[in-house]
């Protein structure tokens, strides 16, 4: 399930030997900063994806840096260095301007140090976020033809209590984590605006068995060398996803414990501590990130995908088989999105997803992990990776997990509405997800607010009911009335322009799920070239679900069923399948006697091998067409 891609080798060490190298940090333009060490020389090398290297500076001496951070412009660079002292290790904070012959004081320490500058400068005036151990300082930095001056920023970001901290390069915001008069808070910083604009602290739940040991938390102060540093006595992973924040702490309870973590999200509060029994709990965890889905994983161990965008959030333990990998189970998250390092050989890994190689662990895969797959798939948005699902799918022969999938992916799709939660027990391991279950459009009573919404939202539902009209007995039209209802009946009938808007968006996004499907079909088939038995059962099953849940119409998938059904079913089945509405009327029915003519001997004389044959793989057929056709019969959902 994920693959991972060798990364950011630089090139140079192909032909250097005896050197150590370390990941001291990211810079704005998806590089990372390594350290390059030998025993009479130390560089810091800016190392892209593809491994091409710069040299940002060099010393003619052996120094152990543990972090290092490059401004927007490369004009300068900070570094922090680790020295033995008495009571274990001092950290170095200095920040050299790499083409002048300046640098600033030296600032030293007892506990670590880290800084990473803001983008943007001004009249070579920079600002940095500077921390050493729990105090976070906003600085002000101005380089002289002999110095770099640091001061504290008036008006800055300086937080005296600091638990934990993120930087998004890519949104160039600060998450920070801090506690104040005996509570814990979090607080998002704009570090684009004038003002640093922060959202409205929000009271967060800090685990007390969230502080870690200084070698798991992989802190500067352990006696290691390791190929990557944590400036911090835990492991928080942040993310924001539109409003909502989510943050997964790891948890220790001692060394002869398992592992666990905590997730948590907010505003919304939502807690849930999450056990892995088999697992020590001093190995560290990683994470990826896919759109609003969170994998946490120990590779070759454990593996869980969690999506924080659902209230509350949808969590299920996956199989350990999807955890395969030949990274070492000692790996930690770098501080850009979806790279790991592999901390026993320094190995830098990328993340990413892969379902083309699933048919191994087949037996593994319960009802939970296809319903997780479904919405990973409906989250992403990729056509390649759902072809993958669809060649597997192919590959398993089971209509009734095609069923399954088809079934929790078109849901994933459905209109907002008043819904249960039915909780799917995992079997490799005790955490629930949650799907939707459908319910009838009963629309609640409740004043009209067809005049409340605006003219332009209106004209674009006509012409989605035009564009993309339903496959199903309710209209789009009818879908997007009910949407809004239930939503008013959430948020109060003060809010009907935003209820509009964002059912128009479920409109929009089912509009695209049609368009994905239909990409990805063509990709399967140009791709995995599969037999016309299993493209009529997943069009089949896809048109079935299509239909049941009034899902927009999926470009030319029910003529192209027509066409393989004209093919494979005989003419019974073909016309119960047109009385349905799964296939259009067959424009040459022919007599039924073609269908059968060279399934079945009709002279009552043995037939030859390749007759048999023909007949045996023929019946599979039929016998799958009519578990298909069982599946269908279900009551209308619909008034």
């Amino acid at each position: 399930m994920l693959k991972y891609v060798d990364v950011f080798r630089p090139a140079r060490l192909k032909d250097e030997k005896s050197v150590r190298c370390r990941v001291l940090g990211a810079t704005y333009d998806n590089k990372l900063l390594m350290l390059v060490n030998t025993t009479s020389q130390t560089s810091v090398e800016e190392v892209s994806s593809k491994g091409e290297s710069t040299t940002v500076i060099s010393f003619k001496k052996y120094i152990d840096i543990v972090s290092a951070h490059l401004s927007e412009d490369h004009e300068l660079c900070h570094l922090t260095e680790r020295i033995p002292s008495p009571k274990g290790f001092s950290f170095i904070s200095t920040i050299y301007h790499i083409f002048g012959n300046a640098k600033s004081k030296e600032i030293q320490y007892d506990s670590p140090i880290d800084g990473f500058f803001l983008p943007g400068s001004a009249n070579g005036v920079y600002q940095m976020i500077h921390v050493i151990g729990n105090r976070l300082t906003h600085l002000k930095i101005t380089i002289s033809k002999r110095s770099v001056e640091m001061e504290k920023l008036r008006g800055g970001i300086h937080i005296p209590n600091l638990i934990s901290y993120h930087f998004d390069y890519n949104l160039c915001t600060l998450i920070a984590i801090y506690s104040n008069d005996k509570s814990v808070f979090m607080s998002v910083f704009n570090m684009l605006s004038q003002n640093f604009d922060s959202e409205p602290p929000i009271h967060v739940n800090v685990m007390q068995t969230s502080k870690l040991p200084h070698e798991l938390a992989l802190n500067p102060l352990s006696h290691l060398h390791l190929p990557y540093f944590h400036n911090a006595n835990n492991r928080f992973y942040v993310f924001s996803h539109n409003n909502k924040r989510c943050v997964i702490q790891q948890l220790f309870n001692g060394p002869e414990t398992h592992l666990s973590f905590c997730v948590s999200t907010y505003p919304q509060v939502f807690n849930h501590i999450i056990n892995a029994p088999n697992i020590s709990s001093d190995v560290p965890l990683c994470f990826a990130r896919f759109d609003s889905i969170v994998i946490v994983f120990v590779p070759n161990n454990y593996i869980c995908a969690i999506d924080a965008f659902l209230t509350p959030p949808s969590i299920t333990v996956l199989p350990k088989c999807l955890a395969n990998s030949f990274c070492s189970i000692c790996s930690s998250t770098l501080p850009l999105e979806n790279n790991i390092v592999d901390l026993d050989t320094g190995s830098i890994f990328n993340i990413e997803l892969d379902f083309s190689k699933l048919i191994p662990f087949a037996p593994a895969l319960d009802q939970s992990t296809w319903y997780s797959f479904a919405l990973i798939i409906f989250r992403v948005q990729r056509a390649d990776y759902l072809s993958q699902m669809l060649n597997l799918l192919v590959l398993i022969n089971d209509v009734d997990t095609v069923q399954t999938f088809f079934s929790a992916l078109l849901n994933n799709y459905s209109m907002p509405s008043r819904f249960g939660r039915v909780a799917v027990r995992s079997r490799s391991g005790a955490v629930s997800s949650f799907t939707k279950t459908v319910v009838p459009l009963r629309p609640p009573s409740h004043p009209s607010f067809r005049s409340s919404i605006g003219l332009s939202c209106k004209e674009e539902v006509e012409e989605i009911e035009k564009e993309f009209p339903s496959c199903g007995v309710v209209s789009r039209k009818k879908a997007f009335r009910h949407a809004v209802k239930s939503l008013i009946e959430k948020k109060g009938s003060n809010q009907i322009e935003i209820s509009a808007k964002k059912a128009l968006n479920f409109l929009r996004k089912q509009n695209e799920g049609a368009l994905l499907i239909r990409d990805s079909i063509d990709l399967w088939i140009n791709t995995f070239h599969p037999d016309d038995f299993w493209k009529m059962t997943i069009m089949f099953v896809l048109q079935n679900e299509a239909t049941f849940q009034s899902f927009p119409f999926i470009p030319c998938l029910k003529e192209e069923l027509g066409i393989l059904g004209d093919a494979l079913c005989s003419k019974p089945m073909r016309q119960k399948f047109e009385s349905v509405g799964i296939m259009p009327p067959s424009e040459d029915p022919g007599p039924d006697s073609s269908y059968w003519k060279d399934r079945f001997s009709l002279s009552g004389s043995s037939s030859s091998d390749s007759t048999i044959t023909t007949s045996s793989r023929v019946f599979h057929r039929f016998e799958g067409s009519e578990e298909i056709l069982k599946s269908f019969n279900r009551d209308d959902q619909f008034d």
